[in-house]
């Protein structure tokens, strides 16, 4: 929780409010008067998913698939963005290291987009350092390809 922003009760309110102001005084003991906050100056607090949580079906059971096979292994997952070209970035869904190599894995259904497979061949030819590979779910089966550089 950001400290700028003023608890009461069970909820917060922005740091411009002056209810709040006057309740931080209060609080504070510089004598002000507690007043009631009005409604508008309260805040929402969102709960900010875990990168698990975004993950879509697909995704998720790839992911079941990793961890079974690199059990002692840290799976990173939609942490590393890539910049592929000038405005345009590639963030792929998981990322884990194999001996000395970083494996990037972009999990697709059945349907695959233009612009997703230029941006995934466009990463690999940039980096040939790391290992990109496509894992599309079609058919039942799970097809895994290494995207040449």
């Amino acid at each position: 929780m950001n400290a700028a922003y003023v608890k009461i009760g069970d909820s917060y309110y922005a740091p411009g409010c002056k209810e709040a102001k006057a309740h931080a005084q209060s609080m504070a003991g510089l004598g002000a008067k507690v007043v009631k906050p009005s409604p508008k100056c309260e805040v929402k607090m969102t709960a900010i998913p875990t990168p698990e949580e975004a993950l879509n079906k697909t995704e998720r059971r790839y992911l079941d698939i990793l961890r079974e096979r690199f059990p002692n292994r840290p799976i990173m997952i939609q942490s590393i963005t890539l910049r592929v070209a000038h405005n345009t970035k590639y963030t792929p869904d998981f990322a884990y290291s194999y001996g000395a190599a970083l494996m990037f894995v972009e999990v697709k259904g059945g349907f695959v987009r233009d612009d997703a497979i230029v941006k995934l061949k466009t990463a690999a030819n940039k980096f040939p350092q790391f290992t990109f590979i496509k894992a599309q779910y079609k058919k039942g089966k799970w097809i895994e390809t290494v995207v040449p550089k």
